[in-house]
């Protein structure tokens, strides 16, 4: 499929617009793995997928589907970010045994320099790799911070490994937060 025109990459509401048949065809057809990864691939119509396929889409779904949402850009939409700290804490079930089975583990955030620094035990995303927190604090200059916390895995909601970032969502649960870099 050829959809290359002037502007077309840029202007995200054209895509939107271009993308939304798409999206409701596979929902109609209650085809939800595709659903699934058209969403997560077309981050533009997830406001859309979230409020009008999310809540009559069959349980087995809706953690695969946030969880390929919230990997792909979904961190940027409400709609997204609201589903994920809705889902049930699932970390025993998803964390690699030799985290599972812990009484507590820590995990780290990487932060930007302006990054607001109030209430970061909300941040939903944590990694368990001190080397991943690097990265991403130092994405945008060299005066970003590097935060340490704890968690229980049996309050991890989810654990995302698909591009090797050891990433822990969670909302609220980490304690004890300091910065260490």
């Amino acid at each position: 499929m050829s959809f290359l025109y002037p502007g077309f990459y840029e202007d995200a509401e054209k895509r939107k617009v271009y993308w939304l048949p798409e999206m409701h065809e596979l929902g109609k057809q209650e085809r939800w793995n595709d659903f699934i990864d058209f969403v997560a691939g077309h981050y533009e119509v997830m406001p859309d997928a979230f409020n009008q396929y999310f809540p009559k889409m069959p349980d087995e779904y809706k953690r695969k589907m946030v969880k390929e949402c919230y990997q792909h850009n979904g961190e940027y939409y409400p709609e997204c970010v609201e589903a994920i700290i809705n889902l049930p804490c699932n970390g025993v079930n998803e964390l690699p045994s030799n985290y599972a089975n812990k009484e507590v583990i820590a995990v780290y955030r990487g932060d930007y320099a302006d990054a607001l620094e109030d209430d970061i035990e909300f941040a939903p995303s944590w990694t368990l790799s001190i080397d991943v927190a690097r990265f991403f604090r130092n994405r945008k200059g060299e005066n970003g911070k590097v935060y340490k916390g704890y968690i229980s895995p049996s309050d991890v909601i989810a654990y995302i490994d698909d591009r090797e970032e050891k990433e822990v969502i969670q909302f609220g649960s980490v304690y004890s937060v300091e910065i260490i870099e």
